[in-house]
């Protein structure tokens, strides 16, 4: 049996045979870099271990992380530009063109002998939807065209989620995971403001990360804090008049306003991970103008961002300990770590002591920990999980000097596009959207409750909210999720899903009377419905309902599928 990672699956590639999803890397590094930043959804889940095959790759993600090569903002200051009328706004004609295409959307739509023809148009938006008189911004859509025989087609507007990533390149992806929907559908993407080429807004990263994340002493927390407080207040300053008015009521009600422009009655939406929030708030805002609504990956749409991004600690250490160590036991012939999850966790923790000594070369215990975390997006990366720590085992064991990270995980310059943006986005929206506690003492219980019980990345997650105790603005009024007065929403959940992990579904499709929820048993993937292979029963129930407007009578269990070199579920149990 091959002991290598696995190669992309052939739905996971370029017809010219390259990987063709690359923005992996650039959510690595927002995790390696960025305590705050979240991790994202749909491309890293999908093609963890797509780029750690990719031989187009010159370094790996651990070296340039760890020596702390932050990207530099591309922008300055976001100002408004001149304020428009609604009926102005109403009577925009969107110029469309493949050249105005972000440069991951255009990478995205090349696959090979049959490119994806996307072509990209930009229009203003009002700055503030509640006062025209401040201004207007930039949004950046991307459109794939129905390839159908009829003259129209109904819209899908696709967000990947992020908070704060840009959805360019999430056009093309979908039309290759579900070509079937490119005959009924029209594919748009529109970038959330201030994210990609939405008039984006950057702010450098914070300037301090732990070397070692279960490190939570208190000189450590300190240095943390004043990091946070010192990145808010210098971002904050920097775009005063922008970042007040990311929210997600704002972004939707730009969504809306693309709809209009593009001569659209009513729009279907998929949204994962974070995208699932907006298309909540769609469906809830815009209920006769929003159509068939499909969500994966669920955050806790129903609560606030605190408290969905609070079950990731728990998510990723379940993923760990359930999936990921006990799958790599079973396949001690391969990987040498151990027949037990027992043993596999005891080596691992050898290497780990082993890096925190500097062993291993540009890596520390903190980048050695979010590199393996971010494997677990995808099954089909956990091989890239055994081969990382076989090969850092048997290195660390035949040499007493340094030794090389094995090349596995890896970062493109160019993967930096959009990350300023997506950090800066995400906070802006997590602490503008939704009320919670964002006292430090309170935010500081959470991270050292998190790092003792989830310890694989417990500390660093639970921090996502943290620039929020210095936020200088109030979070707006928002409206009550729970399904009064929405179009209906199909979700589909994970079981085991690391990032967004089911208690939130679950507790969100509790309290949202116009769901309905599609269960996949034992599934680890960070979302389904563009995962590889298929899931026929998603597939089947997801795309009647995009497609057909079939609503499900009832909840529904799909049966997952065996991990990877498997022929067998082995069941993994949750609350």
């Amino acid at each position: 049996m091959n002991n290598q990672p696995t190669t992309t699956p052939p739905s996971q590639r370029h017809k010219s045979g390259k990987s063709r999803r690359p923005s992996v890397a650039r959510m690595a590094a927002a995790i390696l870099v960025a305590t705050p930043v979240a991790l994202t959804p749909w491309s890293a889940a999908q093609n963890a271990h797509a780029a750690t095959k990719d031989p187009t790759v010159k370094k790996s993600v651990a070296s340039v992380l760890a020596a702390r090569k932050k990207p530099t903002p591309r922008t300055g200051a976001q100002k408004p530009l001149p304020a428009l009328t609604k009926a102005q706004y109403l009577a925009q004609k969107p110029a469309w063109s493949s050249k105005t295409c972000s440069t991951a959307a255009r990478v995205a739509a090349d696959t090979g002998n049959s490119p994806y023809p996307i072509e990209c148009a930009r229009i203003s938006t009002p700055l503030d939807w509640q006062d025209f008189s401040k201004g207007s911004i930039n949004l950046n859509i991307t459109r794939l065209k129905h390839s159908g025989k009829a003259r129209s087609a109904r819209p899908l507007f696709v967000n990947p989620g992020g908070p704060g990533s840009p959805a360019g390149e999430f056009v093309s992806a979908i039309a290759d995971s579900k070509e079937s929907l490119r005959t009924t559908h029209d594919i748009i993407g529109v970038d959330p403001r201030g994210t990609g080429l939405s008039s984006p807004v950057e702010c450098p990263l914070p300037d301090f990360t732990p070397k070692d994340q279960r490190d939570t002493s208190k000189a450590v927390r300190e240095r943390m804090w004043q990091s946070y407080k010192q990145w808010t207040q210098s971002c904050t300053s920097k775009h005063p008049k922008v970042l007040p008015h990311i929210t997600t009521a704002n972004t939707v009600a730009d969504m809306d306003l693309v709809r209009q422009v593009l001569g659209f009655k009513t729009i279907d939406f998929f949204g994962t991970s974070g995208g699932s929030w907006m298309g909540a708030w769609m469906a809830k805002l815009y209920p006769h103008s929003t159509g068939r609504v499909l969500t994966d990956a669920n955050a806790k749409f129903t609560g606030d961002w605190r408290s969905s991004f609070a079950l990731m600690p728990q998510g990723f250490q379940r993923r760990w300990d359930k999936q990921a160590l006990p799958w790599i036991a079973r396949h001690n012939k391969d990987f040498g770590l151990g027949t037990t999850a027992s043993e596999v966790r005891n080596n691992y923790e050898k290497i780990r002591s082993e890096v925190a000594k500097g062993r291993v070369r540009d890596l520390t215990p903190a980048s050695f920990d979010a590199t393996l975390m971010q494997m677990l997006y995808s099954d089909e990366s956990l091989s890239s999980i055994g081969a990382t720590l076989k090969q850092l085992n048997v290195s660390l064991r035949g040499s007493k000097g340094t030794v090389k990270m094995p090349s596995g995980q890896t970062f493109e310059p160019e993967d930096n596009e959009s990350l300023l943006s997506t950090q800066t986005v995400r906070t802006a929206i997590v602490c503008n959207d939704t009320n919670f506690d964002r006292r430090r003492e309170s935010l500081e219980k959470e991270y050292l409750n998190a790092q003792k019980k989830y310890p694989l990345q417990g500390s660093m997650l639970s921090v996502i909210a943290a620039p929020c105790a210095y936020w200088p603005w109030a979070p707006k009024k928002v409206p009550t999720i729970n399904g009064s007065g929405s179009a209906n929403i199909l979700m589909i959940q994970g079981e085991v899903d690391p990032a967004t992990p089911v208690e939130g579904a679950r507790a969100a499709h509790a309290a949202h009377s116009a769901t309905r929820m599609i269960t996949i048993d034992n599934d680890g993937n960070h979302g389904a419905f563009t995962s590889a292979p298929d899931n026929k029963c998603v597939n089947n129930i997801a795309l009647a309902w995009l497609q057909r407007g079939i609503w499900p009578r009832q909840d529904v269990t799909c049966k997952g599928a065996p991990l990877p070199m498997e022929n067998k579920i082995f069941e993994v149990a949750t609350p």
